[in-house]
């Protein structure tokens, strides 16, 4: 039995019979395999796809000040190259919930870096959740000979994000009407208050 990959072997036994007869004064041998002058063994060979392994990155997006909002937050996945960034995915969601990124599939060991952040906005009122995760997947043989994946760097297996609403102060109250109708006004209550001050001061000077 060989090692080929791929290949199953035959493992059937056969009966083999030995005949020898004497013909003529000479001793002749005749074999039987299974009462079949021919041996017949039979392999198969099915194509070997190669190992591989992939793993998911989640997410939850939480907002907090506000119930809820249709606002759409975006997400994005970029592997980590020593010639820079590559972006792979940008993921978004409304308002609260969760989401996650395509599978990621890897079919050789080693040791490979991702960032997970969010995509900030500049919706008024919205404060933007600015962490930014490094995803490390550490892809092994086991003891089987596949491959296997260790993902770290998230909060519990999770990219989690939390925006935060700022309800805006009220605006100032408006007095309404034109602008100059008010200014004559606080000159004219200014003018009858010096008026005012000018008669109780003869008012005074009468009876002392």
């Amino acid at each position: 039995m060989g090692d080929i990959p791929g290949v199953t072997y035959d493992t059937t036994p056969h009966n083999v019979t030995i005949t020898v007869t004497d013909v003529g004064g000479a001793l002749e041998a005749e074999i039987a395999y299974d009462g079949e002058r021919e041996l017949i063994v039979t392999n198969t060979y099915e194509e070997q796809l190669p190992d591989e392994v992939s793993i998911t990155i989640p997410g939850v997006k939480t907002i907090t000040g506000i119930k809820e909002t249709d606002l759409v937050f975006s997400f994005c996945l970029e592997k980590v190259g020593p010639d820079g960034n590559e972006l792979i995915e940008t993921v978004s969601v409304t308002g609260e919930g969760a989401f996650t990124f395509s599978p990621i599939t890897f079919t050789e060991e080693g040791v490979y870096t991702f960032r997970v952040y969010e995509l900030a906005g500049n919706t008024s009122g919205w404060i933007y959740d600015a962490t930014v995760y490094t995803v490390t997947v550490t892809v092994t043989v086991n003891e089987e000979g596949k491959l296997c994946a260790e993902v770290s760097g998230l909060n519990e297996g999770t990219a989690r994000f939390t925006n935060t609403f700022n309800t805006p102060p009220p605006p100032p109250p408006q007095t309404g009407g034109d602008p100059m109708i008010a200014v004559f006004a606080a000159v004219a209550a200014f003018a009858a208050a010096g008026v005012c001050v000018i008669a109780a001061r003869i008012r005074r000077r009468r009876e002392d």
